[in-house]
């Protein structure tokens, strides 16, 4: 998943942020998923 900032995946994961959000739908397909989520900061440079 992309977000625009901090803010939009705390409002998405809540305050534990770190967390993985996994839909209980989603936990009776897979066979295994991690439970930590993991975030990166991606720098973009854009060319004009």
């Amino acid at each position: 998943m992309w977000f625009d900032e901090w803010q939009s995946i705390i409002d998405f994961a809540g305050t534990d942020y770190e967390k993985a959000v996994v839909l209980p739908e989603a936990q009776a397909l897979l066979k295994r998923y991690d439970t930590k989520s993991q975030h990166y900061e991606v720098a973009v440079h854009k060319f004009k």
